[in-house]
């Protein structure tokens, strides 16, 4: 049994070698024999046996049964297993148990190539599981489905409108059309992140490569002070700040630029420096970001539900669509401390480090009986190595989704670790 259960023999050999950290040529070397036959071995096209099976163990420090038993029994027990597990779909010809032995002896290389399958199906199957599990808890997933549902929800509808009803004026038919294509705009938008998510080296045709932001922020910093026009609008909804197109006026490229070594593109600093309020600030420099030499800004605002309310990524920095990530964003911990700005380096898990910022604020209180409902605004953006302003934020480790975040110790956590095996 000693040299038929040596046709999985050299597998074992490789695995107790790179256990012992050593390389195909000395293990030959201290066993007699040439590499190239060490790779013969290694790659179960020669047996072993005798001497050499017992050289093998000394060299490798182990017992020669380790080399020998380990594998034979392996194999029975995983064919064993694989019988048992399929025997109620062949009632009337079951395998032969207490055969198995005497199969592997006499038939060694189609035993062999048996054991490889049964092993090939088990790791394609945890593989799909892995898999199955984290599609099922993925956020991003989730997010964009619902997403992609509600615009197709909201074409489907308008479009019913517009061949249900007879009569209808050429405004309204107009307000209907427009509706139609932002509608299919959001939804085009939408499948292309869903396609970036799983292949992030997927070309879309974006003139903007693998930056999708649903906030649609144009501003014309080009026309005269006095007839500057300025459009900040997501999702349809128009930016209800009163002061950004003072704040807009102001914070020009040139000027933000020339002030730079004073406040490095912190928005806190800005405000104070321009004397301007801090919300239209941000807003500003999220519309502005990238041009003559700025950074490119990405922007979150949540309320205190933690639902999205406006959002503009950056890279392959994802932002949630709809709901909660990672409560250690610094925009979730700015609720908590309303007027209070906090600044945070963020690293996150791919080792992208982002300069954060976030403030809360508490909106109009409508009925003296309810308390008033806050919103947290976020901006952030990668480090700049040419501004020497200094930067006393702490550094806090990040993900972007408890279920999706390989930081199993970290004690914010709130949900399970879907890969976690």
């Amino acid at each position: 049994m000693e040299t038929q259960s040596g046709t999985q023999l050299g597998t074992r050999i490789r695995s107790y070698r790179k256990q012992q950290r050593m390389t195909q040529a000395s293990l030959a070397a201290k066993v007699g024999i040439s590499t190239a036959y060490m790779n013969l071995i290694e790659n179960n096209k020669r047996n072993v046996a005798g001497k050499l099976l017992t050289d093998f163990a000394i060299a490798l420090g182990i017992e020669r049964k380790q080399l020998t038993r380990g594998v034979t029994t392996e194999m029975i027990e995983r064919l064993q297993q694989t019988a048992r597990r399929y025997a109620h779909s062949y009632k009337d010809d079951q395998a032969e148990l207490a055969q198995i032995e005497g199969f592997i002896s006499r038939y060694p290389g189609w035993a062999r190539l048996l054991d490889h399958q049964i092993q090939t199906h088990e790791d394609l199957e945890r593989l799909s599981e892995q898999l199955s599990d984290r599609l099922a808890h993925d956020p991003i997933l989730s997010e964009t489905i619902h997403v992609m549902l509600s615009n197709i929800t909201a074409i489907r509808s308008t479009s019913e409108l517009l061949t249900l009803r007879g009569s209808m004026d050429e405004k309204q038919k107009v307000k209907f059309l427009q509706n139609i294509f932002l509608e299919s705009k959001r939804l085009s938008a939408t499948a292309e992140k869903l396609l970036i998510h799983f292949d992030p080296k997927a070309n879309t045709g974006s003139s903007e490569g693998h930056h999708v932001s649903s906030l649609d922020i144009t501003v014309n910093t080009d026309a005269p002070d006095d007839k500057i026009e300025n459009r900040l609008s997501v999702e349809g909804f128009a930016f209800d700040d009163p002061d950004f197109e003072k704040t807009s006026k102001i914070l020009t490229p040139d000027r933000i630029k020339e002030s730079s070594t004073s406040h490095g593109f912190n928005p806190f600093l800005i405000a104070d420096y321009f004397d301007l309020s801090v919300r239209p600030v941000l807003y500003v420099l999220a519309s502005l970001g990238g041009q003559q030499g700025m950074p490119r800004f990405g922007l979150l605002e949540i309320d205190n539900a933690a639902g999205v309310l406006y959002r503009q990524e950056i890279g392959d920095f994802r932002l949630p669509s709809r709901s909660g990530a990672c409560p250690r964003w610094p925009i979730y911990r700015a609720l908590s401390q309303p007027s209070q700005p906090l600044t945070m380096r963020m690293q996150h898990n791919s080792g992208q480090m982002l300069e954060s910022f976030a403030i809360a604020e508490v909106k109009r209180r409508q009925y003296n009986q309810i308390a008033p409902v806050s919103r947290s605004t976020m901006i952030f953006h990668e480090p700049e190595p040419d501004i020497n302003v200094e930067c006393d934020a702490p550094i806090v480790n990040v993900g972007f989704h408890c279920s999706v975040c390989p930081r199993t110790e970290c004690n914010d956590r709130r949900e399970t670790y879907a890969l976690k095996i």
